[in-house]
C-alpha cells in the first residue's frame, strides 16, 4: 500500500520559528534565540495558522509530558518539522520513570502537522513482577485526543509501551509511521499494543 504525504501548497506563506536542545521560555522563536520545546508546544501568542515550527536536531529528554495545545485552521495547518537533514528525538524515559504511563507526547489542538520526529523511551527497563496493563510500564509514545486536520508524517515511535493510542478520534492521519518495539512483559503475559484506537463516531 503506498501513503500519498498530503499537498504543502500553503508552506510558501506564513512565518518560521525555532526550537532548539538550548532554547528557553523567554526567547522569540527565531534561528538566533529559538524557544524551548514546552514553550512552543504551547501555541505562543506569536504562532498562526500557517506558520512553521522548525526542531533542530538533537535529543530532547523530558522531564514530564510534553503537550501540544497548537491550533492552527483549516487549509493553513501549522507545521511543526525536525529540521532538514536532522534528527530529532524525544526521549520520555525521564517523564515515564517519573510518573509510570506517562505520554511522551500528548496531542490537543487541532491542524497541526507534526513531521520526522522520533519518539522514544531509552530505559532498558522490560519486565515487571506487577501484572496487567497498568501502568504502562514503558509510557505512551503519541496520545491524541486532538481535534479534525491533525497528521502524523514520516514519524518513527519505538521502544516505548504503547506506540500510538487514540482514545477520542477526531480524524487523526498518519503518513508513513514506523513503529517498532513496544511494550514489556509482566508475570501473566506481555502488554502493550502497538497502535491502539477506538473508533466511537462510526
Amino acid at each position: 500500500m503506498f501513503l500519498v504525504i498530503p499537498a504543502l501548497a500553503s508552506v510558501a506563506s506564513g512565518t518560521d520559528f525555532f526550537v532548539s536542545t538550548i532554547g528557553s521560555s523567554v526567547a522569540n522563536g527565531s534561528i538566533d534565540d529559538p524557544w524551548d520545546l514546552s514553550t512552543a508546544f504551547s501555541h505562543p501568542a506569536a504562532v498562526a495558522p500557517g506558520d512553521r515550527i522548525w526542531i533542530e536536531g538533537g535529543t530532547y529528554p523530558l522531564a514530564e509530558t510534553l503537550t501540544s495545545n497548537l491550533n492552527g485552521s483549516d487549509g493553513l495547518p501549522i507545521y511543526v518539522r525536525a529540521k532538514p537533514g536532522e534528527r530529532v528525538t524525544f526521549d520520555c524515559a525521564p517523564a515515564v520513570a517519573a510518573t509510570p504511563g506517562s505520554e511522551c507526547l500528548d496531542l490537543k489542538g487541532s491542524h497541526t502537522w507534526y513531521w520526522g520526529l522520533e519518539l522514544t523511551n531509552t530505559s532498558t527497563e522490560r519486565s515487571t513482577v506487577v501484572s496487567g496493563g497498568t501502568p504502562n510500564l514503558r509510557g505512551i509514545g503519541i496520545n491524541s485526543s486532538a481535534g479534525p486536520g491533525t497528521k502524523l508524517i514520516n514519524m518513527v515511535v519505538h521502544d516505548v509501551g504503547t506506540s500510538i493510542f487514540e482514545s477520542q478520534p477526531s480524524g487523526l492521519e498518519i503518513y508513513g509511521l514506523i513503529a517498532y518495539n513496544s511494550g514489556w512483559d509482566a508475570p501473566d503475559r506481555s502488554h502493550g499494543p502497538g497502535i491502539y484506537i477506538r473508533n466511537r463516531s462510526g
